[in-house]
């Protein structure tokens, strides 16, 4: 039993690592695609864009520190 809640302990923290290094990615696309808009409606859709991926972004910063996760490479990244 005490097996089981480790592996799903390490599943848990695999899950959330991959979904930083994800939005991580998205963010970067959205800022680019930003930079680069030049339509008023598009420039608008990735304010919201970026906004809701950096709130996903903190929730996981949240969850992986509560459940005393650490990575590396991730000090580029703002909220």
């Amino acid at each position: 039993m005490k097996r089981s809640a480790e592996t799903e302990m390490i599943r848990e923290g695999k899950a959330i690592i991959a979904a930083i290094e994800r939005i991580k990615g998205e963010l970067e696309a959205a800022r680019s695609n930003f930079e680069m808009a030049t339509d008023a409606a598009l420039i608008d859709s990735y304010i919201y864009e970026i906004s809701a991926l950096n709130s996903k972004y903190n929730y996981f910063l949240q969850k992986a520190k509560g459940c005393g996760l650490t990575a590396e490479g991730f000090d580029g990244v703002t909220a």
